[in-house]
């Protein structure tokens, strides 16, 4: 059939019309979490179940991990102690034996000092010789229901406050950094910029902070100076076979790629820095469960993704460089 003039003008214009929608599903299709790998196994890189000399470990009640020297500390038993590891390689590095067992404490950290324990009795302090710190003075600046603390290599520590939505930053100096949340600024924020119960957070290569929310699952990033930058992952996803449902933990590893455990489906799940599903890890692989009862989740000098399992109790390591 031939098409006169004006027929032709039509047809042409409706099929420019419409290029820019096919071009968007293109790209839409392309970036599809569908798309994403799905493995049935991390490169595992070692296992911590005790220390030489002392057994299996029964109970693992806290754990810290120091970036100014890149170890990990247990506090754990039996005999109750803390125990301290290479976080790259797993090798044991020390043990400092307790007088007795603590009850399971709110927060513990180290960061290039003591190793500070949060109990119902107030804070403990092990200096490197084992023996508590008698002068030891908490920073100033600390949040009143402090929930985490996470060390950065420079030193400095950023306080979670659960309870009451609000983020600290405390400079080596003890000096106050930045505060998100709560009552920090005047100026009213935009709404994906209030902090809604952070449940987790994490640090990146270059000092960003990546922060969970336990309310709306959602990842925000902020700047080194506390300013907030943008959401990074929404619970929302494009593929419900995907789907956030209950995020837990995060770890943020040296690609940028944000890691969550997944409460709901016990799996995890890897983003990139623009949201997009890569990996999608399940639970099991040819070795058996790769978690049961996940507790905590963090990322060492090396690339290592740590994961504290608590049913068995054990620290596994995954190496995350083999990744495409």
């Amino acid at each position: 059939m031939k098409l006169d003039a004006a027929s032709a003008y039509a047809l042409q214009c409706r099929m420019r019309n419409r290029f820019p929608l096919i071009a968007f599903l293109v790209l839409l299709f392309a970036a599809s979490p569908a798309l994403a790998q799905n493995f049935t196994e991390l490169p595992r890189a070692f296992e911590v179940r005790g220390y030489p000399g002392q057994g299996d470990f029964q109970f693992v009640t806290a754990v810290a991990l120091d970036r100014t020297d890149n170890t990990v500390t247990l506090l754990a038993g039996p005999p109750a102690g803390l125990f301290t590891f290479d976080a790259d390689t797993g090798a044991a590095l020390k043990f400092t034996p307790l007088e007795k067992a603590l009850e399971p404490p709110a927060v513990m950290w180290r960061c290039g000092g003591p190793t500070v324990i949060l109990t119902r009795a107030g804070f403990l302090a092990i200096g490197p010789d084992g023996l508590p710190v008698k002068d030891f003075t908490p920073p100033e600046h600390i949040p009143d229901a402090l929930s985490r603390a996470v060390c950065a290599p420079s030193g400095e520590l950023v306080f979670f406050d659960s309870a009451n939505a609000r983020i600290h930053a405390i400079a080596r100096n003890q000096e106050l950094k930045f505060v998100i949340g709560g009552q920090a600024g005047d100026k009213p924020l935009p709404r994906d910029a209030a902090l809604l119960a952070p449940a987790d957070g994490a640090l990146d290569a270059v000092g960003e902070l990546y922060v969970l929310e336990g309310k709306t699952g959602a990842v925000k990033r902020y700047s080194h100076r506390g300013e907030f930058r943008r959401v990074v992952v929404r619970r929302n996803s494009m593929d419900a076979s995907v789907r956030l449902s209950r995020p837990a933990l995060l770890a943020v590893d040296l690609q940028t790629r944000i890691w969550l455990f997944d409460q709901g489906d016990m799996s995890l799940k890897v983003y990139d820095d623009f949201g997009y599903l890569k990996y999608f890890i399940t639970n099991t692989d040819r070795d058996g469960f790769l978690f049961q009862e996940p507790q905590w989740m963090s990322v060492s000098r090396d690339n290592r993704l740590l994961l504290l399992d608590t049913a068995v109790p054990v620290l596994r390591a995954f190496d995350l460089n083999t990744l495409p």
